[in-house]
């Protein structure tokens, strides 16, 4: 990125937009993280993953994670790529023969992916709902704990798997919580002090939310956390936190 003074100029931009017709997933994924702050770049190459969206079924997962980074920064529009992006990331998966399966890779895919879906469509929603339950078995199933996953990140796979769980028409709330899902509620137990106050309220409003059943120390770990950072919640976070 720093190779090029001009790299932001007008004729590098020109030439830059030029070749993204024929750009591979992966030549796209590089363009996305090279040009992340020219947001009109990054929209177009956005734009150009909706009429190769076919690419995107041979991704690797840094290059998935890379499409879903830019879709945390772009407001609409991009529910084929998304879509594209979870079909993917579901096969990732769900490839139990593969061992390399990064936790943080495909939380960023997952969270991108949920801001570029439409929420008014069921199809997309059941997908999302697939693939949050193939992620969380893949990383959390067994027992398993990826190795060095910060809190934050722990707290996420949470809040995802309990908002997927809980979205309109897509899980009876009758439905048993995942094995996956309480096992990472243990294990953010141990965790939940190196949260921050936004991390705390936000998992807090997804327990709130959730008629799932989880271990009740997880909610009295997350008050105890709470109570030792009172002065450092902002009113929305206070309130967030002791509704939930």
């Amino acid at each position: 990125r720093g190779r090029i003074p001009a790299r932001g100029s007008a004729t590098v931009l020109e030439h830059v937009r030029h070749c993204l017709a024929s750009c591979t997933v992966g030549q796209v994924a590089k363009l996305l993280q090279a040009y992340s702050d020219v947001p009109d770049v990054r929209s177009d190459a956005l734009k150009t993953l909706t009429s190769i969206v076919s690419n995107l079924s041979v991704a690797s997962l840094p290059e998935l994670a890379a499409v879903g980074e830019a879709l945390l920064s772009h407001d609409e529009g991009m529910g084929v790529v998304a879509t594209g992006l979870l079909n993917q990331l579901l096969k990732l998966a769900s490839n139990t023969v593969a061992t390399d399966f990064d936790a943080e890779l495909s939380l960023i895919c997952l969270t991108g992916a949920t801001q570029g879906l439409s929420t008014n469509g069921l199809a997309e929603q059941e997908l999302l709902v697939q693939t949050v339950q193939a992620v969380g078995e893949r990383l959390f199933g067994g027992g398993h704990n990826p190795a060095g996953l910060p809190a934050a990140a722990l707290g996420q796979f949470i809040s995802l798997g309990l908002g997927s769980m809980t979205a309109p028409s897509s899980v009876a709330v009758t439905t048993p919580t995942p094995e996956w899902l309480r096992h990472a509620a243990v294990l953010m137990v141990q965790q939940m002090g190196e949260l921050n106050p936004t991390g705390l309220a936000e998992l807090a409003a997804a327990l709130g939310a959730t008629a799932l059943e989880l271990d009740p120390s997880v909610i009295e770990a997350l008050q105890t956390a709470a109570t030792a950072r009172a002065d450092t919640l902002s009113p929305s976070e206070f309130s967030t936190i002791a509704f939930s």
